[in-house]
Parts: C-alpha cells; sequence; structure tokens
C-alpha cells in the first residue's frame, strides 16, 4: 500500500489502438475483467483501480503508454 498523496504519476502500460483509433487492451482481463469489491463502475479490473484512485487524490496524473507493433 502507497500512501496516494505521495504519488503525483501513474504510468499504466501496456495499450494499443487500431487504424480507427480505438483502444485495444492487450490483457482485457487484467485491464477491466477481473472482479474488483471497490468497483464504482460497470467494470473491474486496473482501470476500474485507477479510477477510484484518481476519484480519491485528483491530483494524480494518469498517462497511458501505447504500444505499436
Amino acid at each position: 500500500n502507497i500512501n496516494g498523496n505521495l504519488v503525483t504519476h501513474v504510468i499504466y502500460a501496456f495499450v494499443n489502438y487500431d487504424k480507427s483509433g480505438n483502444l485495444i487492451l492487450y490483457d482485457s482481463w487484467a485491464d477491466t475483467g477481473y472482479s474488483n469489491p471497490n468497483a464504482t463502475t460497470s467494470y473491474g479490473g486496473n482501470f476500474s483501480e485507477l479510477q477510484n484512485l484518481k476519484k480519491q487524490y485528483f491530483l494524480i496524473k494518469l498517462y497511458f503508454i501505447f504500444w505499436i507493433e
């Protein structure tokens, strides 16, 4: 557990996008699939955790790294 007041940036890797600009998840189970008992969204996974973190510590900057194959 890390004190959210000590965090300024979170970098989330890896996601991708298609030729139309749509987001493609490399690991959909980890990103949105696993059950999160604290989820306040219709999805779970790490994206839900990040949203909860951002709500609690609104000054944290979230960055997503895109990987192009």
